[in-house]
Formats: structure tokens, C-alpha cells, sequence
């Protein structure tokens, strides 16, 4: 399980998503990156991911953990970084960890005042002194819903 860092009070400055604007999934559901929580003291070199468009036939953007591994207390900054073309069309960004027994937990990333294809989230692994497992990060991103999109699977 990680610990959420960032104070809940910037949970509330999102864009949109709590103003009764519909969202779409933007990236692809497979975009994720693996982060190894160790009993070594050491921490690793940053892990880091392509974020693809919902076909996964384009780069939108990437996400990195750094670091990717550490033991249990390990402070790991995300970032994710969406390309220059795609920043305004983002408007969310979300992460979901799976702790394995230690559960699921989901965040809100904040996006940076200057740069708005830029987002950060600073979370500690947390766990007991000792304990090694792979955390599986998984990155949602949103768009706001324009009603434009056509359903090209149906017949008529």
C-alpha cells in the first residue's frame, strides 16, 4: 500500500470532473508502470512509461516513478508529462496502485500553475519493515466529454 503525501486540501483543484462535466478515458487501459517496494535499503533508478492514445497507436505522453524501488517509507514522485499537442485536451489525471494484499488505492495528480501538461503526486510506500512486492501504478487520463465522439462499432 502507499501512503498519499500530498495535502488532501489540493484534491479539490482539479479541473472539471466535479463540476458535472462528463469525462472520457483519454490513454490506453494498459498504461502503467511497475514500482518494487525491497528489503534492500537501496533505492532504484526512476521507472518510466509511454502513455498511448485508447487505441495504443499514438504516444500522448509519459509517465515516470522515481525512484522505481525502494523498501517500505520510500518517498516516489509521479510525474507524468503529456505531450505539447495533447496538454489541453487533458483536463484529469489519475493513478491507481495495486498493492496486491495491501489493496487498491486511487489519487488525483495536481497539474503544474505553469506548464498544464505537466502533473506531480508525491507518495511513501508503505508496509512493514521487510516486506518486498511489486506495485503496480496505473495511469487514467481524461478528457472532457464534447459529445463529437461517434460510435463506430454500431450498425446504423
Amino acid at each position: 500500500m502507499i501512503r498519499f503525501v500530498v495535502p488532501l486540501l489540493s484534491l479539490g483543484v482539479f479541473d472539471c470532473a466535479e463540476n458535472g462535466v462528463d469525462l472520457l478515458r483519454f490513454n490506453n487501459e494498459g498504461d502503467e508502470v511497475r514500482v518494487e517496494v525491497t528489503t534492500s535499503s537501496d533505492v532504484g533508478d526512476p521507472v518510466t512509461a509511454d502513455l498511448l492514445s485508447t487505441t495504443g497507436a499514438v504516444v500522448v505522453g509519459e509517465v515516470t516513478v522515481d525512484p522505481g524501488s525502494g523498501p517500505v517509507g520510500t518517498l516516489h514522485v509521479v510525474t507524468i508529462d503529456i505531450d505539447d499537442e495533447y496538454e489541453e485536451i487533458v483536463v484529469r489525471a489519475s493513478l491507481s496502485i495495486d498493492a496486491g494484499v495491501r489493496g487498491l488505492d486511487d489519487f488525483i495528480l495536481t497539474r503544474d500553475s505553469a506548464d498544464s501538461g505537466l502533473w506531480r503526486l508525491e507518495l511513501e510506500s508503505s508496509g512493514v519493515d521487510g516486506e518486498a512486492r511489486t506495485d503496480v501504478f496505473s495511469v487514467e487520463l481524461f478528457e472532457v466529454d464534447d459529445g463529437i465522439n461517434v460510435d463506430t462499432d454500431s450498425d446504423s
